[in-house]
This record gives C-alpha cells, structure tokens and sequence, in this order.
C-alpha cells in the first residue's frame, strides 16, 4: 500500500460516505438515530482510550529494544505516532460529535439535521477506518521478524 493511500484512504471513503449520506438523506430515519449516539460516544471515548494507551507504550519502550531500532531506522516512527495520534483525535471528536447530537431534535427534519447527519457519517467512518489502519500497522509490526 503506497503512503499517499495510506495517509489519504480512511478520509476520502469517509468524505464519499459523508456525501451520500446527504444525497440520499430523505431515506434516513432520522427519528431513529438518537438510539445509537450514546453508542458511537461509547466507541469514541473506547478509541481515545485504547490509543491513548498505547501512544504511551510506544513512548515507554526503551529505545534500545530491536522493535524500536528497526521502526526508527525505516523512518516509520513518527508516522506511526502520526497516525495514533489522528485516531485518537477521531475519537474525541467522534464522541463530541455524538454528544452534541444527543440535544438536537431529530422529530422534525431540516437542513441542519441532515448535514450534522453527514458531518457525524464522515466522523464515524473515519474513526473506524482510521483506527483499522492503525492496527493493521502495529499487527503488522508486531508480527515480522
């Protein structure tokens, strides 16, 4: 996978998520999405967490070990510290996006319902994409020789 794709992949899907969600937001039951907010807060804040834990793991681990070396030497540490920290900050704002949600009035359908609609599609898919890329990284690091 080249790095350009790596960097871009989770937000261009999300963005292209976001934009149908808005096209074919007449479909949407918007009465309905109260019930999962609380949910997506929950992943949000399970995210920051997880990441968070292990931004601070990577940080602890003594320079001297192999792992380190070898991800320094491939000029790949910083972008994996990058990397967990755009997921962590998907997570905030996943849970800060639900959480405003939680106060809006979703019984009558506007225009502002239907683009925090697509603003909280493009925040949901990017978290799990972005989350999903980060641990496919460190799967693939922890498992090579």
């Amino acid at each position: 996978m080249g790095l350009l794709y790596s960097k871009t992949y989770p937000y261009i899907i999300a963005l292209l998520c976001s934009i149908l969600s808005y096209k074919f937001s007449s479909y949407i039951p918007y009465p309905n999405i109260p019930t999962i907010l609380p949910q997506t807060m929950t992943f949000g804040g399970i995210i920051v967490g997880f990441f968070a834990t292990t931004l601070t793991i990577l940080y602890s681990i003594d320079e001297s070990k192999t792992l380190i070396k070898k991800i320094k030497k491939a000029d790949y540490y910083d972008l994996i510290v990058s990397y967990l920290f755009q997921t962590i900050y998907s997570g905030f704002i996943l849970a800060s996006i639900s959480t405003a949600g939680l106060f809006m009035n979703f019984q009558i359908v506007n225009i502002f319902d239907q683009i925090y609609f697509s603003i909280w599609v493009f925040t949901f898919i990017s978290s799990l994409l972005l989350s999903f890329r980060i641990i496919r990284i460190l799967g693939k690091i922890l498992s090579s020789n």
